[in-house]
């Protein structure tokens, strides 16, 4: 059964070639460690750089956050209601050497 993983075989597959059902095999298989495909090959390594100089590169993020302290009219159905306090705040992120990888591979 694990030759037959190896070669990236699904499990219907093999417990059809085995003669052994299917749950046997997910068992065995997640016994031995081949239970998910990505765990047959290695990963790659991060492709990883560096720059000249700090700040070269420079990311900066906004993120607008809703503020509320009790539920709206579309949790509770009542227009009536107001939240006071509600409005929208702001996340401000700085990060540096943010590079583009090229598309192609």
């Amino acid at each position: 059964m694990k030759e037959l993983r190896q070669q990236r075989w699904p499990y219907h597959a093999i417990a059809h070639k085995v003669g052994v059902s299917g749950s046997t095999v997910a068992r065995i298989l997640k016994t031995a460690g081949l239970h998910r495909l990505s765990l047959l090959e290695p990963k790659p390594p991060p492709r990883r750089f560096e720059v000249e100089a700090p700040g070269v590169l420079l990311h900066l993020d906004t993120k607008k956050l809703a503020r509320f302290q009790r539920p709206g009219h579309r949790v509770t159905g009542d227009r009536r209601r107001s939240s006071p306090g509600a409005g929208y705040e702001a996340v401000y992120a700085a990060v540096d050497a943010i590079v583009a990888w090229p598309t192609g591979r």
